[in-house]
């Protein structure tokens, strides 16, 4: 084709396909409403492009007549399998490209399956994804317009995309797998690559003549169409070449090849440091949602590493902390995996006892396991300073634990007479630069050495108790048993003072006298907390109150006295002892929201003078994409030319972690699992999905998605909403307040939802892979919080 001359259609009596058919070499230049995917495919193969034999619906078929009309087409291509896809009007434009938002089926070889797809095609402008994407682009419903694509199926050798401009770099792009594309551009494979800046990863068979007939018909169709071209192709088995698709390049189809490299890039990144064995944990930060900013991770990743807080609180209950291992003396425990926030449990475990031949699995829920690969010299010489260090830990941890949460409840009041937080978002702006710079170090090496220690301290003696209860309980009842009985006995026996914010709140609502005192005494929380990028509920004001009173809960106090007297109506001599470890380790989880109710005091500080920061030096809320280590250098943190310099960095961040978005992993998951987790989507059309209950009861209603807080708008939900989310946090109260029950992801028994969902006597399901993507508003589910199960009704 390199003279090619394109010839010009010819307009007369179209064949008799039936109405609402279209074949491709019939489309008069007029009939733009067929959809950018139709409307390119059959210009180009009215020009002479390779373009696999195809016809377009532009009605769903609706009589047996018409239905035969497109057998007899079908029976003239020899009855090989079909390509069937969604070609909505308003896609493939230059500015939107609907990918993935409507529906295609492949390999389609029986007329009832073929039946099936094209009803579905046509269906799925109703899908609500595709309506969200509508609205959010603002999409006019005139142009809403669905027709259906049926091809001739290719068996290709590869398929790929060619960029005719690389949305990354100067020149072409060439990216493909072998076998169908559909795993390419869904992201589930890493690509083969050929560029023309000089990006060459190609296989062993590929001929050079490939190559050039892509880059060939590629150029044609960026000149026969007017636009950069992003073409779908394919080569089948005799090395003959197929144009797929062609549409204009926009913002969301480049992201494909984007994301391809950034995954590659981050999957290498893991692999060279770390072994294959290597696991993670994400049940610690189960409250972050999504990814936490730059800022925020950084002071964290600080705050477990060596000589802070979680370092020295291992010490204090005698474990070797990071004088075990010299190769973790400049490190941390806290990692960030595809943007998300997890403890490497590898180096974790390092940090207690030194070198252990032992491994982490990961199912049912991490354990270590012998492994004799791990056995040599070292470890061998090792073994009997362990074994001793492992009787004095626990010999500490069963006799001290009483001392040390004694000790840890006068420090909460010592910290609490001596915290000096005005909790005045504005008051920074009168610092000077220099007084503002040394407020911001001192308080951010404050949080991450001191402020963290003692409720480091007490996460790991709940650790201890949890284990010694539920030790003592399988004595007596059974592994399984025993697990039900702690499970049962944590939904109705805790009472925390975030039960105390919520009856404010509650009472906030209802009463706008009582508003001033909840924003004082709560004002440093809201949602997202975690997180230093979020709005605190002092700076959102009034606009955190619903406009109505809402329904009242019951508290667990006449529940706790049901809890003793099952202990002691226990046919064992070992009653007494498992009711003082329930009340300890009861003790111990008011007391931990005790002390997050204060530490975050302090916290909501930081926040308030990284903002005064960023609006100085111009970055505004941007600040929180820098990490603090960035701020902290004494010739940039002030200054204008420090944010023009940061500006490119801050982009770059930005647009990795929107594809990183896309990517969600198990609470615990090792490196060689990650590629096979990438691969799941996560989309399923299952109608029960099996997770574990956090809160007792069961509720049926209409599932509300909230992946970011700050959009949800709870006053137009209905009565009977049910919150569906990757993760809450107690910034959430306001939307449990409006749900009859919550399905999350992320966070167990011991999690602020659950708590927070028991104290309010909602249902609450966890540990639903994937949930905030398989479940859509709308949906209506049944909630079973007591066997731990979701339905669709």
């Amino acid at each position: 084709m390199e003279n090619q001359t394109f010839a010009t259609p010819g307009r007369g009596p179209k064949p008799i396909l039936g109405p609402n058919l279209i074949a491709f070499d019939e489309l008069d230049d007029s009939e733009t409403s067929v959809g950018g995917k139709a409307y390119a495919l059959a210009k180009l193969s009215q020009a002479g492009f390779p373009v696999p034999a195809g016809i377009i619906l532009t009605r769903l078929i609706d009589s047996d007549n018409h239905w035969q009309y497109l057998m007899d087409w079908w029976s003239q291509h020899n009855d090989k399998p079909l390509a069937v896809r969604s070609s909505f009007q308003a896609e493939d434009s230059g500015n939107l490209s609907f990918a993935g938002q409507n529906k295609t089926f492949l390999n389609v070889t029986s007329e009832a399956n073929l039946r099936s797809s094209i009803n579905k095609c046509f269906q799925s402008i109703e899908r609500a994804n595709t309506k969200s994407y509508q609205e959010h682009f603002n999409v006019d419903h005139s142009d809403a317009r669905m027709n259906v694509v049926i091809q001739v199926m290719i068996e290709p050798k590869y398929s790929g995309v060619f960029f005719s401009q690389n949305p990354q770099d100067s020149g072409w792009l060439l990216e493909f797998i072998e076998g169908l594309g559909e795993d390419l551009v869904s992201g589930h494979k890493t690509p083969y690559q050929t560029s023309e800046a000089g990006i060459s990863n190609l296989p062993a068979d590929w001929q050079n003549d490939f190559t050039g007939q892509i880059l060939h018909f590629g150029n044609l169709a960026k000149d026969f169409l007017k636009y950069e071209v992003d073409m779908e192709w394919a080569i089948d088995q005799y090395g003959k070449f197929f144009v797929l698709q062609a549409r204009p390049i926009t913002t969301q189809n480049t992201q494909v090849t984007v994301s391809n490299q950034l995954i590659t890039t981050e999957l290498e990144r893991l692999k060279l440091n770390n072994s294959p064995d290597t696991t993670w944990d994400g049940q610690t930060f189960s409250e972050w949602t999504g990814f936490p900013s730059y800022l925020t991770f950084s002071l964290w990743k600080d705050a477990f590493g060596p000589n802070h807080a979680f370092g020295n609180a291992l010490k204090k209950v005698g474990y070797l902390s990071y004088d075990s291992t010299l190769s973790l003396k400049n490190d941390s425990v806290l990692e960030r995996v595809f943007g998300h926030v997890y403890i490497n449990l590898d180096k974790l475990n390092k940090l207690y006892f030194g070198p252990i031949p032992y491994s982490v699995r990961t199912s049912p829920r991490p354990y270590l396991k012998f492994d004799p690969k791990k056995i040599n010299l070292k470890t061998i010489l090792a073994t009997p300073y362990l074994m001793y260090r492992m009787a004095k830990v626990s010999w500490n941890l069963s006799t001290t634990r009483s001392k040390w949460l004694s000790e840890c409840r006068k420090e909460l009041i010592s910290f609490k007479s001596q915290l000096q937080c005005p909790g005045e978002p504005d008051l920074y702006g009168r610092f000077s630069d220099k007084k503002l710079r040394e407020a911001f170090l001192q308080h951010t090496e404050d949080f991450s050495r001191q402020t963290l220690f003692w409720p480091m301290v007490l996460i790991i003696l709940v650790e201890s108790s949890m284990s010694t209860l539920t030790a003592l309980l399988q004595s007596v009842v059974g592994k399984e048993a025993a697990r039900k009985l702690i499970h049962k006995w944590l939904t109705a026996d805790i009472h925390t003072c975030t039960y105390d914010m919520n009856q404010s709140f509650r009472e906030a609502s209802a009463d706008s006298s009582h508003r001033p005192f909840f924003l004082s005494s709560y004002g440093h929380r809201g949602p997202g907390e975690l997180d230093l990028a979020h709005e605190r509920w002092s700076e959102l004001g009034e606009t955190i109150f619903f406009k109505n009173t809402v329904r009242s809960t019951t508290t667990s106090k006449q529940r706790h006295d049901e809890v003793e007297q099952e202990i002691l109506t226990m046919k064992t001599m070992k009653k007494e002892l498992i009711l003082q470890e329930w009340n300890q380790l009861r003790e111990m989880l008011e007391l931990r929201e005790q002390w997050k109710m204060e530490l975050l005091k302090p916290y909501a500080e930081i926040r308030y003078q990284a903002l005064e920061i960023g609006r100085r030096n111009g970055l505004n809320q941007d600040i929180f994409w820098l990490r603090l280590s960035e701020i902290e250098e004494s010739d940039i943190l002030l200054t204008t030319q420090f944010a023009d310099k940061a500006a490119q960095k801050i982009s770059n961040r930005k647009r990795r972690f929107n594809i990183f978005r896309r990517y969600s992993f198990p609470n615990t998951f090792s490196l060689k699992q990650i590629e096979g987790y990438l691969s799941d989507s996560g989309q399923t059309d299952d109608l029960y999905f099996e997770g574990q209950g956090i809160s007792p009861g069961a509720a049926f209603g209409t599932v509300c998605v909230v992946s970011d807080y700050s959009t949800a708008n709870a006053d137009s939900w209905p009565e009977d909403a049910i919150l569906v989310a990757e993760a809450t946090d107690p910034g959430w109260t306001p939307l449990f307040m409006k749900s009859k029950a919550v399905v999350v992801e992320k966070g167990g028994a011991l999690s602020h939802c659950a708590i927070v969902a028991r104290e309010m006597s909602i249902p609450a399901v966890t540990a639903i892979h994937q949930c905030h993507n398989r479940l859509k508003t709308g949906d209506k589910i049944w909630v079973d919080g007591t066997k731990g199960r979701v339905y669709h009704g």
